[in-house]
C-alpha cells in the first residue's frame, strides 16, 4: 500500500506543478504587456524571475509575442502561427522549436531590436567576449539551466541517484506539460482565423475566445486566459480578476466582444 500512496502523492504533485508552470506562462504573458502590476519595471522583474524556471529569456519571449500581436496568423511573420495545413498534434510538439528557429530568420533580425542586437553580438570580435554577450542576452535561460542541474547534483549527492529523478518529475516534466498547454492554447485560439492585417477596421477576428460549459471553469483557473479575443482587441486585458488595471478598457472590450458573440450565435 505504501507504494500506492507514494504514487498518488507523486501524481498529485506532478499535476499541481504542471498547472503552476502553465500559470507561470500566463503571468509572463501579462508581464510582457506590462499589465500585471501596471509598472513596467516590476513586470519585467517578475517576468524575468518566472522565465528562469521556464528556461527562456523574458525579453526574448516578449519580442516574439509583440510580433504575434502585430502580424497575427501571418506565415513567416507571426512566430506562433501554425504552418499551413498543420494539425494540432504536430503543432504541439514543434511550436517551441519553431519559435526558437524564428529568431534566426532575416525577418526577425530586420524587424526587432533584439534581433538586430543579436546580429551585432554575433559579429563581435573575440570568442570570449561574444560568449559573454550571448549569455547576457538571454541570462534567465542560462541561470535556469544552471539552477536545474545544480539542484540535480545536490539531490544526487544527498538523496542518491534515484531520488534525483524526482526533480525531473516536479520541474522538467511539468515544464514540458506547461509548454504543451501553451501550444494547445495558441492553436485553439487562432486556428482557422484570418490574419490581423486583413481586418479593416480591426475587429479581433484573428483569434477566438471560449466561454461556455467547461471553458467557464477553465477560465476561472487560468484567470480568464481563454477570453483571448478580448485580449487582442485591447492587449492590456490579460488577467480577469478583481485587481484589474484600466477598467474602462475592460468594459469597452466586454461590450465589443459581447456584440460579436451575439452575431455569432445568430
Amino acid at each position: 500500500m505504501s507504494w500506492i500512496v507514494a504514487l498518488l502523492t507523486w501524481l498529485t504533485l506532478f499535476g499541481v506543478m504542471s498547472y503552476l508552470f502553465f500559470l507561470s506562462q500566463i503571468i509572463i504573458h501579462a508581464c510582457s504587456h506590462f499589465a500585471l502590476t501596471g509598472n513596467p519595471s516590476w513586470d519585467r522583474w517578475i517576468g524575468s524571475l518566472l522565465s528562469i524556471f521556464n528556461f527562456h529569456s523574458f525579453d526574448g519571449w516578449r519580442t516574439l509575442h509583440m510580433l504575434h500581436h502585430q502580424y497575427t496568423n501571418e506565415q513567416g511573420k507571426d512566430p506562433a502561427a501554425p504552418r499551413e495545413g498543420q494539425r494540432l498534434p504536430a503543432y504541439l510538439f514543434t511550436a517551441l522549436l519553431g519559435m526558437a528557429r524564428f529568431t534566426s530568420t532575416p525577418f526577425y533580425h530586420r524587424h526587432t531590436r533584439r534581433g538586430k542586437r543579436l546580429l551585432h553580438i554575433c559579429g563581435s570580435s573575440g570568442r570570449l567576449r561574444r560568449t559573454g554577450l550571448l549569455i547576457a542576452h538571454s541570462w534567465e535561460m542560462y541561470v535556469g539551466v544552471v539552477l536545474f542541474f545544480g539542484a540535480a547534483l545536490v539531490c544526487w549527492a544527498w538523496l542518491g541517484p534515484l531520488k534525483m529523478f524526482s526533480l525531473f518529475g516536479v520541474w522538467l516534466a511539468p515544464w514540458i506539460v506547461g509548454q504543451l498547454l501553451m501550444a494547445d492554447f495558441n492553436f485553439r485560439t487562432h486556428d482557422g482565423c484570418p490574419t490581423r492585417t486583413s481586418q479593416r477596421p480591426y475587429s479581433g477576428q484573428d483569434t477566438q475566445s471560449f466561454y461556455d460549459g467547461v471553458w467557464h471553469v477553465i477560465n476561472i483557473v487560468t484567470l480568464g486566459f481563454y477570453r483571448h479575443r478580448e485580449h487582442h482587441v485591447d492587449p492590456k486585458l490579460c488577467l480577469w480578476f478583481g485587481n484589474f488595471p484600466h477598467l474602462p478598457h475592460k468594459k469597452a472590450a466586454d461590450k465589443s466582444l459581447g456584440d460579436n458573440r451575439t452575431k455569432e450565435r445568430e
